[in-house]
């Protein structure tokens, strides 16, 4: 009962709550490394053919004439994805903050390397994404740079915006998982019973209105999420498929899609 009168109490904050952007996440289109099950991190890999296929799905479908600012990862598997999207690699502003989590030494490996090394760690019983490489990220810290790059950059650009603003990012799948947690757990977000905590599938449409004050973010509503509406036939069956770097426990969480 508690958590319930919470809930409202946020509910009604957020409806006076004047200051509010809409905010869109794309994650990039399939790479060749994606289909081999190859650990890309920080590598600078292309779109596969299906991958560009599944870029140019999406740009018939998403209107990008409604955003004002539109970042994106400067990691070429990201960019390409934005380039073909967007149409106008001039509106295209490119952010390292946005880059997909270092996996140190693991980067180039299989998935199955992975999780062989994260097993000699103690994982599983323990959630693989909470493994950390040597060399590379960890959660938290992929966390702190998607925060600092909402909370110090975004927003400082966004303010100059009219309220209302639609902003695009087209970022990774590991990088949307840890802004839509942090959505999740300091925002006060509302998944309505869909799963945030897995990577969510190659041009997948992520919407969201956000609610800030004093140059902060302060709540956050989902207005839709792993959303592939846009890809058909072979495009939709692999990015439903892929293979993801997820807890097991969140397995087969694509199938209603």
């Amino acid at each position: 009962m508690k958590h319930l009168n919470q809930k409202l109490v946020i509910k009604e904050m957020m409806c006076s709550l004047g200051n509010h952007f809409f905010l869109t996440l794309v994650r990039h289109g399939q790479t060749v490394a994606n289909r081999m099950k190859i650990i890309q991190g920080q590598t600078d890999t292309k779109l596969s053919d299906i991958g560009i296929k599944q870029a140019i799905q999406l740009s018939q479908h998403l209107d990008c004439n409604r955003f004002q600012l539109i970042f994106s990862s400067d990691l070429s598997r990201a960019l390409d994805t934005a380039k073909i999207v967007v149409k106008n690699d001039e509106r295209i502003q490119t952010d390292t903050l946005l880059r997909e989590r270092c996996f140190g030494t693991i980067e180039g490996n299989s998935l199955d390397h992975l999780k062989a090394v994260a097993k000699e760690h103690g994982f599983p019983p323990k959630p693989l994404p909470e493994f950390t490489p040597e060399g590379g990220e960890s959660l938290e810290d992929v966390s702190r740079r998607v925060v600092d790059f909402l909370n110090n950059h975004l927003l400082k650009m966004v303010s100059n915006e009219s309220n209302g603003s639609h902003i695009l990012i087209v970022s990774h799948g590991g990088v949307i998982r840890q802004i839509m947690k942090y959505f999740k757990n300091d925002l006060n977000c509302d998944f309505n019973g869909l799963n945030p905590n897995i990577i969510t599938p190659n041009t997948s449409v992520n919407e969201f209105k956000l609610f800030y004050d004093n140059n902060h973010l302060i709540s956050a509503e989902c207005l839709n999420l792993h959303d592939i509406k846009h890809l058909i036939g072979e495009c939709k069956t692999l990015a439903l498929n892929e293979e993801q770097i997820n807890d097991p426990k969140t397995s087969g969480q694509y199938e209603a899609l």
